[in-house]
């Protein structure tokens, strides 16, 4: 008999988001994986949860993806998991292992044949969905290769499938600006022309923020007002058809 892994779905910006299930989980986690201990630990005294930190690991996305570090928490969690014990596992924002740590160690489980549960948790990728009006017909590609030089064929290789794409940009890392966001619509524009697109800021919170056009008006829009938060979500459309804008952003 081995223990369960729970992926833990948080919220993405508002904590009323939070399901009651969802609390009682973390109150009850003695074996916990998340990304960031700092953020982990803030997120747990805003909900006034007290968690025994000295089973807690960290991925410590912040420093930088390292896959050394990923194998090693998957070792420490199948090592608890084989000896009954139960390990969840909590991102900072969102659910793990969609475009967050997770992935590989749910695919080490089920070669283990260990159980797996997942909390529904509130999705940036349906909400954009929701939002954008694309329709239940879409791909959701996380984040866009950090080589600028793949994008071309990262875009050409995306426009065959026709359905609309959601795709999350990095606006800010540690405080720095980057330019992530209008270097793609660029590439867009130059790759397929003025395309229709939707972006999205802060979503779920009192800041959020929703800007539908063209994609030679949104990377106006979005160099104009860069500092509206550290991701953005595209939703992107090929067909230049599925999409509704607005035709009067200046």
């Amino acid at each position: 008999m081995t223990g369960t892994i729970y992926f833990i779905g948080t919220h993405i910006g508002n904590e009323d988001d939070m399901s009651k299930r969802t609390i009682k989980m973390l109150k009850s986690a003695k074996n916990i994986v998340v990304e960031n201990k700092i953020l982990f630990e803030g997120l747990t005294k805003n909900l006034h949860i007290k968690i025994d930190k000295k089973n807690i690991v960290e991925f410590d996305t912040l420093s930088g993806y390292s896959p050394e570090k990923e194998k090693e928490i998957n070792q420490w969690a199948l090592k608890l998991l084989k000896e009954n014990q139960d390990v969840y596992v909590v991102a900072d924002d969102g659910m793990p292992g969609i475009a967050d740590p997770g992935e590989a160690l749910a695919r080490e489980c089920i070669k283990n044949n260990i159980n797996i549960s997942a909390t529904p948790g509130p999705s940036c990728i349906v909400a954009a969905a929701v939002i954008s009006g694309c329709g239940h017909n879409f791909s959701f590609e996380a984040f866009l290769p950090t080589n600028k030089t793949e994008w071309k064929d990262f875009l050409q290789q995306k426009h065959k499938n026709k359905a609309p794409m959601i795709i999350v940009l990095r606006n800010e890392i540690k405080g720095m600006l980057l330019t992530e966001t209008e270097d793609f619509l660029a590439e867009i524009e130059n790759l397929w022309g003025d395309t229709r697109a939707t972006l999205l800021y802060n979503l779920t919170t009192s800041k959020e923020k929703t800007i539908r056009g063209y994609t030679s008006v949104l990377r106006k829009y979005h160099m104009e007002n860069k500092a509206l938060g550290d991701t953005v979500m595209m939703v992107l459309d090929p067909t230049n058809e599925r999409l509704a804008v607005n035709t009067d952003i200046a």
